[in-house]
């Protein structure tokens, strides 16, 4: 009884190996089941944490010798519930749960084409017109959340165009000569001038700008 050893389950997976002598599980086993939380032997939680943590716990009191009622009891599950996790350690070797697939998708692969079809085709679409341009027999139909996310997952982003005049030969002797007449301009001179670096002042809180 004093050199039998007791696999604990470990947080990343593997396991840790120590002597019951040594644990305080053995404590636990005998019968000491009212102790506080931070008493509680290594892998062993107490009844207010949530099912992520049970699987640990299970598996730590399996290894003691409780049977599936006992674990139930102290920790306030069914006996089926510890019976699937003790199992789960035994035939997958692992205390934590597997993550699933997530929410199915909307939307199959020819709706996503037609997403983007409609998108590139007409840039300045908005998400309501590609709703209306889906095929009739989808239902149900994608929200503008879910197009925008398809969108998205192809690298299409609602932006504004950068529309800028080329800066011609033309131009830059236009430029000098504005600028040749002002060379000796006073700092008086300059103060009625109001540099705006090429941004664009709108009365409204629409800019009528197009976006693609």
């Amino acid at each position: 009884m004093d050199v039998c050893k007791c696999i604990l389950p470990s947080w990343h997976g593997g396991t840790l190996n120590s002597r019951r002598a040594a644990s305080p599980l053995v404590r636990l086993v005998e019968g000491e089941e009212t102790w506080e939380a931070h008493d509680l032997p290594q892998g062993v939680l107490p009844l207010n944490w949530g099912e992520t943590e049970l699987n640990p716990s299970v598996t730590c009191l399996r290894e003691a010798g409780w049977s599936n009622r006992r674990i139930g009891r102290h920790l306030g599950r069914s006996d089926m519930v510890v019976a699937r996790c003790w199992q789960q350690w035994i035939t997958e070797g692992r205390v934590y749960r597997r993550g699933g697939s997530g929410r199915p998708r909307n939307t199959n692969d020819r709706d996503d084409r037609a997403i983007r079809r409609v998108a590139t085709s007409a840039p300045t679409t908005s998400l309501a017109s590609i709703q209306r341009h889906l095929p009739p027999s989808r239902h149900p139909v994608p929200s503008r959340e879910t197009i925008r996310r398809r969108l998205t997952e192809v690298g299409l982003r609602s932006r504004r165009p950068l529309r800028r005049l080329p800066l011609t030969p033309h131009h830059r002797q236009c430029r000098l000569d504005f600028c040749r007449p002002r060379a000796t301009w006073s700092v008086t001179d300059w103060r009625r001038v109001i540099f705006s670096d090429e941004s664009r002042f709108s009365l409204s809180d629409d800019d009528h700008r197009t976006r693609v």
